[in-house]
C-alpha cells in the first residue's frame, strides 16, 4: 500500500470553503476603521506636540520626525 486513496472513490474534502459570495463588500467597514485610526493618530500627535511646545517649551528633532511621519501617512 502506497498510502493513496483507492481510485474511483470520492475526492477528499477541500481545506477551505467554496461557497463564497463574491458580491459581499467590506469597503465601508475597512474605510471606517482606517479613518478612526487616522483620527486617533492625529489627536495623539497633536496633544504631544502641544504639550512639548506650550508646557515644556522644548521641541526636539524627534517631534519634527513624528509630525513628518504623520503628514506622510
Amino acid at each position: 500500500m502506497s498510502g493513496q486513496p483507492p481510485a474511483g472513490g470520492p475526492p477528499p474534502p477541500l481545506p477551505f470553503r467554496t461557497d463564497v459570495d463574491f458580491a459581499e463588500n467590506r469597503q465601508l467597514e475597512i474605510n471606517l476603521v482606517a479613518w478612526i485610526c487616522t483620527g486617533v493618530a492625529i489627536t495623539v500627535v497633536a496633544f504631544k506636540l502641544f504639550t512639548r511646545a506650550h508646557i515644556t517649551k522644548v521641541v526636539g528633532w524627534d517631534d519634527f520626525f513624528i509630525f513628518l511621519s504623520l503628514v506622510r501617512q
